[in-house]
């Protein structure tokens, strides 16, 4: 389940855009010698914490596929959103000040845009 969990985590976001270093913020700081051996190993040991930011960021996932069923799902992250959470900022913005509650917060608000 890691291993599969890393490898859609890593094809997300990268089709988000992000670099290397947002990528670590959102597994929760992850150091960069462990997130390369990953990549290249495959071999991954996820802790729960870990395992959980990668539930929300392809919870997040699924629901921008729903609401948006062509390439923009991929921008729709970086767009800034005007609402009482997001303040203008972009659900990136607020993924990546790496607290698992922000990444709970994007998704919830992303199922609430879907009717769940």
């Amino acid at each position: 389940m890691a291993n599969a969990g890393f490898k859609a985590f890593l094809n997300i976001t990268e089709k988000w855009g992000l670099n290397v270093q947002q990528q670590r913020t959102l597994l929760g700081d992850v150091p960069e010698s462990t997130f390369h051996k990953w990549k290249k190993e495959g071999n991954v040991k996820l802790d729960k914490d870990k395992l959980e930011r990668i539930s929300y960021i392809l919870g997040i996932h699924k629901s921008l596929r729903i609401l948006h069923r062509n390439d923009s799902v991929y921008n729709v992250v970086t767009r800034n959103i005007q609402n009482g959470l997001f303040k203008g900022k972009s659900p990136l913005e607020i993924m990546l000040n790496g607290r698992v509650m922000d990444l709970y917060h994007v998704r919830q608000f992303f199922d609430g845009q879907r009717g769940w």
